[in-house]
């Protein structure tokens, strides 16, 4: 589908206009009249004459107020990148404004001609508020004349435009990512991960080799931090964000972990080193044991061939 470009401005038709004025200049109208009627009333009735005085006051001020309103109106509706926004005037915020991520999908109601919209409906996902129960907005005092021959080939492609946002926010967030993983192809960005987000790191790198993963709690892990499982072979993990030397205790420790959970193949990942005797404990064991060096050159290995397409 061919887009015009965002942002695109649906101003209200002259009819719209004409016919709000001239709500205004009726409101103004019997403003005056109230006041001159409060007046002829203060003679006799003061308590009558003042609520009838200020009650005109009242249909003035809100007729002078609709009066700017109108004036000012510099669109109906608003198709932007941020979102949708309607009744937006020149010299103030947008009176009502739905970000993309909020809506769910819009929804228009034309009249006899597609260039008169009756009502245009912005159903969100959630609604942010009470007065919002019915989760959408309405124009219901303004139709639209945006200067397209087809107004609703426009509105069709408010829920492309909605696609095309989100994905490249997705797409975005991708690119971050990425950006983020590649810094830590190096030993020392890796170093001053917290515990969390280093294991958060590890994870990642088992999901892009294609194992499924989930994360223990944290406290009464009993040493596991990551259940792997691929080919219907689970395994374990521990992620130790060490920069000294790992012992030979801390790996006795885990093989415990890996024979109570019955897992075929463990993985002992550490920022740090292993002692001489660690390793030759590990030999022989299904236990792999990642070091600092090894895990950076596993992780560039593993970002370079999983490398994600934009």
């Amino acid at each position: 589908m061919t887009l015009p470009p965002l942002p695109i401005e649906f101003g209200p038709s002259e009819k719209s206009k004409k016919r709000d004025k001239k709500i205004a200049y009726l409101l103004i109208f019997f403003g005056i009249i109230g006041i001159a009627l409060s007046c002829l009333l203060s003679g006799g009735e003061g308590d009558v004459g003042m609520f009838v005085f200020m009650f005109a006051i009242c249909f003035v001020a809100i007729g002078f107020s609709f009066l700017w309103d109108v004036n000012s109106r510099k669109y109906a509706l608003k198709i932007s990148k941020d979102g949708v926004s309607l009744l937006g005037n020149r010299d103030r915020r947008n009176d009502w404004k739905v970000n993309w991520d909020k809506v769910d999908r819009v929804e228009c109601e034309f009249g006899v001609s597609t260039k008169v919209i009756k009502r245009i409906n912005i159903i969100l996902k959630k609604p942010s508020s009470v007065w919002m129960a019915y989760r959408y907005f309405e124009v219901l005092w303004y139709s639209i004349d945006g200067g397209f021959d087809n107004l609703e080939y426009i509105f069709r492609a408010i829920n492309e435009y909605q696609k095309r946002i989100r994905l490249e926010k997705e797409e975005q967030e991708l690119r971050e990512k990425e950006a983020y993983l590649r810094r830590l192809t190096k030993l020392t960005e890796v170093q001053k991960l917290d515990p969390v987000s280093f294991e958060k790191f590890v994870g990642e790198l088992f999901v892009r080799m294609g194992y499924t993963i989930s994360y223990t709690k944290g406290s009464g892990d009993e040493g596991v931090d990551i259940f792997i499982q691929k080919d219907g072979k689970q395994g374990i993990v521990q992620c130790k964000r060490y920069t000294g030397v790992v012992g030979q205790y801390v790996l006795r420790d885990f093989f415990g972990s890996m024979i109570h959970n019955k897992a075929k193949e463990a993985y002992l990942i550490t920022t740090g080193s292993f002692s001489l005797p660690t390793k030759r404990w590990a030999q022989g064991k299904p236990i792999h044991l990642v070091d600092g060096t090894r895990l950076v050159e596993w992780a560039e290995s593993v970002l370079e061939t999983t490398k994600t397409k934009y």
